[in-house]
């Protein structure tokens, strides 16, 4: 399992030219977390080259880390967490992290973020399964069958309209939260919503999940 140096490797093969290395052995997977750690290595990468996690990818660490960021109160969007402690919560949420992929398969401009993935997870918590896989699919869409699926069509309108704005800082991103959240727990108790407006205060306590 080589934790570095694979651009390297990789030239000496494709050039035919031997070269001269370090090889450190024997290290300990806990090693990796700091290999590299000065260069601009995304958490993900650092998680892989650990191994273990394979099923991890950037969208579940962007979760993680806004999870994160609403159950300690934190402001600011993309606050600087060890790749240790965002593999730590992505295995603590596993199951839910995996429903979210599953409930929200496609990736779409405004509709799929970061936020909105996370009001998913949040809301598994505390809502029926099915019902948030159908939510997923009218808000992905914009087909509702039913004045009851209005909420997921409001919600949607919403994001293309301000997506922008959500999606520019901590403030925005929280309100986005806040806004998928209302519009999910109107969805699954059927209450027909002509307009989403913005609840202020979070609809589910996301330290319940």
């Amino acid at each position: 399992n080589l934790a570095d140096g694979q651009h390297r490797l990789a030239s000496i093969i494709e050039s035919g030219c031997p070269y001269l290395m370090r090889v450190e052995r024997g290290l300990t997977s806990e090693h990796a977390y700091g290999i590299d750690a000065h260069r601009m290595r995304r958490a993900t990468d650092q998680i892989r080259i650990h191994g273990g996690n394979d099923w991890i990818t950037g969208s579940d660490v962007a979760i993680a880390r806004m999870l994160y960021e609403v159950q300690n109160k934190l402001s600011g969007s993309g606050v600087s967490l060890p790749p240790s402690l965002l593999t730590d919560i992505c295995n603590t949420y596993k199951e839910r992290l995996e429903f979210v992929k599953s409930a929200m398969p496609s990736s779409k401009k405004y509709i799929s973020t970061t936020p909105v993935r996370l009001a998913v997870l949040i809301a598994s918590g505390f809502e029926d399964h099915e019902k948030l896989r159908r939510f997923c699919k009218v808000l992905d869409s914009g087909l509702s069958e039913s004045q009851q699926e209005l909420a997921a069509i409001r919600l949607r309108e919403r994001l293309l309209r301000d997506g922008r704005a959500f999606n520019s800082g901590g403030g925005g991103r929280a309100m986005a939260l806040r806004f998928s959240m209302r519009a999910i727990k109107a969805f699954c108790a059927g209450t027909v919503l002509k307009s989403l407006v913005d609840p202020v205060s979070m609809p589910y306590d996301p330290s319940g999940v």
